[in-house]
């Protein structure tokens, strides 16, 4: 943090983001991974509902930061959480698709 601001404050709160979001960086990718995996397999509509999860994260965000009174970290909490959830949701349709054999699908001559 300390390349984009000296100021201790900046670096506070910038080292507190990448700390929470670290944490479920991994779970997001998946997420996002598997949504383009299911767009590939023509499932549009599925990625499109669960990407419709994010509008949950300002109130999240206003929850945890002004509510709960964790300022800062609680915005960071509520992306978080808007980012496992829509990984979350995103791998369980994945683990419902159906692989559909090849045979099905073979030309006869």
């Amino acid at each position: 943090m300390n390349l984009f601001d000296g100021e201790p404050e900046v670096i506070r709160i910038g080292s507190n983001f990448v700390r929470i979001l670290a944490i479920v960086e991994p779970i997001h990718a998946m997420g996002l991974i598997l949504a383009n995996a299911l767009q590939g397999a023509g499932d549009t509509m599925a990625p499109f509902y669960i990407s419709t999860w994010v509008i949950l994260r300002i109130p999240f965000a206003y929850f945890f930061a002004f509510i709960i009174g964790l300022q800062s970290s609680g915005i960071w909490i509520g992306m978080a959480l808007t980012q496992l959830l829509q990984g979350v949701l995103t791998a369980r349709k994945w683990k419902e698709k159906e692989i559909v054999s090849e045979e099905k699908y073979t030309v006869e001559s």
